[in-house]
């Protein structure tokens, strides 16, 4: 989005592309983390941006944003709020959970739940995908077992990377290098068996790791091995610090609904 520009903006609304952006919480946050190489912010130019593209694209108008949430002892949930003023409804916000002690998980994870009771009465909301999928599982009537990512759907999606000249196909998240080719590799072929038998190798892959990591959990069908880079990370190997931010965040849901029950 640092980079919008009217010509781009134009070219997004005309092939139907859908944009999604990464702010991390609010301007101060953000610009600790997401530097240019000169060590300035990148804050102000990505509003710039968002607000060039969404003259030019009103049905797809960039309601919400994603984030990481990296320094918790200084992050201002408050904050996150006021940015309802650019135009926002909604944050997606998780934490970092990538080299980091089990402490700072559980400390993460509550300041993840405090959301929970931070979010009515305001614009703007802010949400953990985890709670969104709590909610449907505990209102399941069944006990089938299913992949927590859609990008486990096995549907085609096309990736830039930093290098725009470098088109990647995945039937997997692009977060995985492992599932992904280049589309000239593909010969431009979504659909390509080479691409679904790469997939296939990594979900068997996926699948033995969880039998062997997270079968004897009592939280297997809660997390059902978390996201790509959680539960189990991108090589299908265990992170033991995200296991126990995923089972502090199901402690405070149910307590959550334990409470709304209560009070009805």
């Amino acid at each position: 989005m640092t980079l919008m520009t009217e010509e781009i903006a134009r070219f997004f609304n005309k092939f139907n592309f859908k944009v999604f952006i990464s702010i991390d919480g609010y301007k101060k946050a953000h610009d600790k983390t997401r530097k240019y190489h000169d060590g300035q912010g990148s804050f102000e130019d990505i509003i710039k941006g968002i607000e060039i593209y969404r003259e030019y694209n009103q049905d797809y108008f960039i309601k919400g944003f994603q984030g990481t949430i990296e320094n918790i002892d200084e992050f201002d949930l408050q904050e996150v709020y006021k940015m309802d003023k650019y135009g926002f409804i909604e944050a997606r916000l998780a934490p970092n959970l990538l080299g980091v002690s089990r402490k700072d998980a559980l400390k993460k994870a509550r300041l993840v739940g405090r959301f929970l009771d931070l979010n009515p009465g305001n614009r703007l909301a802010a949400t953990e995908v985890y709670f969104k999928n709590m909610t449907k599982l505990i209102n399941k009537d069944d006990y089938s077992f299913f992949f927590n990512c859609k990008g486990l759907s096995s549907y085609p999606e096309i990736s830039l990377y930093l290098d725009m000249t470098n088109w990647r196909v995945s039937h997997l998240c692009s977060y995985v290098p492992a599932a992904s080719l280049p589309l000239e590799g593909l010969g431009h072929d979504i659909y390509n068996p080479i691409l679904w038998k790469r997939t296939e190798t990594f979900i068997e892959d996926r699948i033995d790791s969880l039998f062997k990591n997270c079968l004897e959990c009592d939280l297997a069908a809660i997390c059902r091995g978390g996201c790509i880079y959680t539960g189990l990370d991108k090589e299908n190997t265990l992170n033991e610090s995200a296991c126990a931010y995923q089972r502090e965040l199901w402690n405070i849901y149910i307590k959550k609904v334990y409470q709304t029950y209560d009070e009805e």
